[in-house]
C-alpha cells in the first residue's frame, strides 16, 4: 500500500473529473498539470507509482531548458548527428547530418521524483489496479480493473504507454512505428567521436521533400521510401532497382498521403516490389507516367510486382494519346475496402492481375487491352471502363465484374465464372454475334445497370439471363431468344430500333 492510495472504497468509487491511467512521465505530467488547474484528478497505476522506472528518457536540451527543468538532466551532448544512406557511419559512408542542437539524458530518478512531487502538491489521488475495461454510464466513464473495482470519471485519459489496454491502433494495413533500443557496452576504443551523440545510422536514406526532387539515371539499392506524407520524386533517364549491395530485388514504398512518383518518358521498372496506397484522408499515392516527348510508356517489367497496400492509390499517365502503362509483371489488389485506380490514356496487361480480399480495382483508362490473366476472387471487384478489349483470360470465383465503356461480344468469350456477378454499365456491340446468358451460360445472369446497352445480334436467354436494374438499360436492334423476364419489382428496359 502506498501513501495516499485510495483502496477499500467499495466496488464503485466516487466520481472524479479526470481519470489518468499510467504512472510514467506522460501520466505524471498530465495529472499534475490538470490538478494544478483546479480539477479533481485520480491516477490509476498498475503497480506502485514509486517503483523506479526501468526505461531511460532523452530530450532536446532547449525544450527542457525552456521549462526551467534543466537540472533534471544527467548529461548533455552538444555534438549531435545522424547518418543516412548506404554505408552509414562506416568508412566511406555518406549522408552525415549535423543537428546543431544539444541533446540531454534525464536523470530518471530525479524526473520521477519531480513528477510525483508535483502530483502530491496538487492533491492527485492515486489508485492501484490493472485497468481492464471501460464503459459509458450516465455521462461518466466507468473503468473496471482486473480485480473488479470500478472507478468513475467525467473524462478518461489513457497515458499507459505502448501496450495500452484501451488505445486501439488500426489493423487494416501496414503501420509504421519506431522504437529506440539501447545496449550498454564496453569498448576498447570509442565507436564514435568523443562527446558525439549519434541518433540514427540507417540505410534508408533519402527524403524527397520538394516538388522538384529528381533521380537521373541511377541504380537504387535497397528501399526507396516515400512513406511520409507530401513527397514528390521525378525519375529521369530510367532507374535500376536492386536489393542492398546489389543483391536481390529492390523495394519502393509509395505509401504516404499526397505522394507522387513521376516517371519520365519511355521507362521500364523491373526487379522490385512497389507497395502503393495509404489509409489516410490527405490525398492519394500516385505512380505517374510523365510525358516529356514522343510519349510516356511506363512498362512494369516481368519481375516488377505492384502491391496495393492502402485505401487510396492510383497509377496514371498524362494527356498525350501516345502515353501508356504496360503491366508485364504481377499486380495484386488485396487491400480490404480499398480502391486502386488505373487511369490515363492506355493501359495494357500482358502479365497477371489478382484482385481479392474485398479490394476494388477500377481501370478507367481511355483504352484498355488485356492479353494476360486477370483473376477476381474473395468478394472483390474489377471495373473496366473506356474502350476495352480482351484476348487474354478473365476468371471469376467470387466478387463482381463491371463491364463499362465500350466493347464487343468477342471480349466476353474468354471470361470464365464459377461465382460472383457480371454487370454491363457500358455499350456492348453484339452485331453479328450471339451472347448467351442465364442458367448454364458461362456468364450466368448479367445485370444491365446505368447506361448499360446491348446493340445488335442475338441474345440467347436460357432463363433469368438479364436483369434490368436501371432506368437507362437498353436493348437496341437485337433478336431475343427465350424469356425476357421482368417479373422482379422495379425494373426498366428501353427498346430501341426494334426487337
Amino acid at each position: 500500500m502506498i501513501q495516499g492510495m485510495a483502496m477499500g472504497l467499495g466496488r464503485l468509487g466516487p466520481l472524479t473529473d479526470v481519470l489518468v491511467i499510467g504512472a510514467g512521465p506522460a501520466a505524471l505530467a498530465i495529472a499534475a498539470d490538470l490538478a494544478e488547474r483546479g480539477l479533481a484528478i485520480t491516477a490509476l497505476a498498475a503497480g506502485d507509482p514509486h517503483t523506479p522506472w526501468v526505461n531511460t528518457y532523452g530530450i532536446w536540451c532547449q525544450e527542457v531548458d525552456s521549462l526551467g527543468l534543466g537540472s533534471l538532466l544527467s548529461h548533455r551532448w552538444s555534438n549531435t548527428v545522424s547518418y543516412f544512406g548506404p554505408g552509414g557511419s562506416s568508412p566511406g559512408g555518406d549522408g552525415l547530418l549535423h543537428h546543431g542542437r544539444a541533446y540531454g539524458l534525464f536523470d530518471k530518478a530525479a524526473l520521477q521524483a519531480h513528477g510525483l512531487g508535483r502530483c502530491a502538491a496538487a492533491d492527485v489521488r492515486w489508485l492501484q489496479g490493472q485497468a481492464a475495461s471501460w464503459q459509458l454510464e450516465d455521462q461518466a466513464f466507468v473503468v473496471t480493473t482486473a480485480a473488479g473495482h470500478q472507478h468513475r470519471a467525467r473524462l478518461l485519459l489513457d497515458a499507459s504507454g505502448h501496450q495500452s489496454v484501451f488505445v486501439r491502433r488500426r489493423q487494416d494495413g501496414p503501420v509504421a512505428g519506431q522504437a529506440a533500443y539501447g545496449i550498454v557496452g564496453r569498448f576498447s576504443a570509442p565507436p564514435i567521436e568523443p562527446g558525439q551523440f549519434v541518433f540514427m545510422d540507417s540505410g534508408g536514406g533519402l527524403e524527397f521533400v520538394s516538388g522538384t526532387a529528381m533521380l537521373q539515371g541511377v541504380t537504387y539499392q535497397g528501399v526507396l521510401d516515400m512513406s511520409q506524407n507530401n513527397r514528390f520524386l521525378r525519375i529521369v533517364n530510367g532507374i535500376t532497382f536492386t536489393g542492398l549491395n546489389g543483391a536481390g530485388a529492390g523495394t519502393v514504398n509509395l505509401t504516404g498521403e499526397n505522394v507522387n512518383l513521376s516517371i519520365d518518358g519511355k521507362t521500364t521498372l523491373d526487379n522490385a516490389t512497389l507497395n502503393i496506397g495509404n489509409s489516410g484522408g490527405g490525398g492519394q499515392s500516385l505512380l505517374f507516367a510523365n510525358d516529356v516527348g514522343p510519349g510516356a510508356v511506363l512498362t512494369l517489367g516481368s519481375k516488377f510486382n505492384v502491391v496495393h497496400a492502402g485505401r487510396s492509390a492510383s497509377l496514371s499517365s498524362s494527356g498525350n494519346p501516345a502515353n501508356a502503362i504496360v503491366n508485364q509483371g504481377l499486380l495484386t489488389a488485396a487491400f480490404s475496402g480499398g480502391i486502386l485506380n488505373i487511369n490515363g490514356n492506355r493501359f495494357t496487361n500482358t502479365g497477371t492481375v489478382l484482385v481479392s480480399n474485398s479490394d476494388s480495382l477500377v481501370i478507367g483508362a481511355t483504352t484498355i487491352t488485356n492479353t494476360g490473366t486477370i483473376n477476381i476472387a474473395a468478394k472483390s471487384s474489377l471495373t473496366l471502363s473506356g474502350a476495352w478489349s480482351n484476348a487474354g483470360k478473365i476468371s471469376m470465383t467470387d466478387g463482381g465484374l463491371g463491364l463499362n465503356g465500350s466493347f464487343n461480344t468477342a471480349a466476353l468469350n474468354s471470361i470464365t465464372r464459377s461465382g460472383g456477378g457480371v454487370s454491363i454499365g457500358g455499350s456492348e456491340d453484339n452485331t453479328g454475334a450471339t451472347i448467351k446468358v442465364g442458367a448454364g451460360a458461362a456468364l450466368g445472369t448479367i445485370f444491365l445497370t446505368t447506361n448499360g446497352i446491348i446493340s445488335g445480334g442475338t441474345i440467347q436467354d436460357s432463363g433469368g439471363g438479364l436483369e434490368f436494374v436501371s432506368g437507362t438499360a437498353m436493348l437496341q436492334g437485337v433478336t431475343y431468344q427465350g424469356v425476357l423476364d421482368m417479373s422482379q419489382n422495379n425494373r426498366f428496359l428501353r427498346i430501341v430500333n426494334g426487337i
